[in-house]
């Protein structure tokens, strides 16, 4: 980081330290493998980076050495300010099911008592909307109820069969905390 930018992008003390990148490569070693399969089966990547506090970037990724290409890649970035607002955009790349999906999320006052959220999925491949839709949540006290609907649009498959609009509707309800019961179902004093 250029000197003097740093307390612009992050907001840490002089001297602190500060996990910028975060990456884990590995693979799987086949001791004991098929007559076709090879020693090291694929090679993996996990990343985090933190470019600042109100920003995160996933990345995650799989190369496929028995046909050495890249299998799956998946970009997601992370933006939030305070309690105001978050949102997230992802890239996921599958190269079995030839998909390059695109994803946005917009979420109003995470946390607060009223949550407001607005999401929108995309096929690049074929320039698609796969769905888009949204919820709100109240978070009480110790649970949380969320309502929303989603739609998927009316398409027509690679192999010509249509497929019809379809519309979901969703009510959740979750606890956050339970209270203190012992074994027998009576409260602790």
């Amino acid at each position: 980081i250029v000197p003097g930018v740093r307390n612009k992008l992050q907001t840490r003390r002089e001297g602190e330290a500060y996990d910028f990148v975060d990456v884990n490569l590995y693979t799987v070693l086949l001791l004991e493998r098929e007559k076709d399969q090879k020693f090291i089966n694929n090679f993996y990547m996990d990343a985090l980076i933190k470019p600042m506090d109100a920003m995160e970037v996933r990345v995650d990724a799989m190369y496929d050495t028995t046909k050495s290409q890249l299998a799956t890649f998946n970009l997601r970035t992370i933006y939030s300010r305070t309690n105001m607002w978050q949102s997230a955009f992802e890239f996921r790349y599958n190269n079995d099911s030839e998909s390059r999906l695109l994803v946005a999320d917009v979420t109003l006052f995470p946390g607060w008592a009223w949550t407001l959220n607005g999401y929108g999925r995309m096929e690049l491949n074929d320039s698609r909307l796969e769905e888009a839709g949204g919820y709100l949540q109240r978070n009480l006290d110790c649970m949380v109820v969320r309502t929303g609907f989603g739609i998927i649009p009316a398409y027509e498959q690679s192999n010509g069969t249509e497929v019809q609009q379809e519309w979901r509707i969703l009510l959740e309800l979750w606890l956050t905390a339970f209270p203190e019961i012992a074994i027998s179902g009576r409260h602790k004093n």
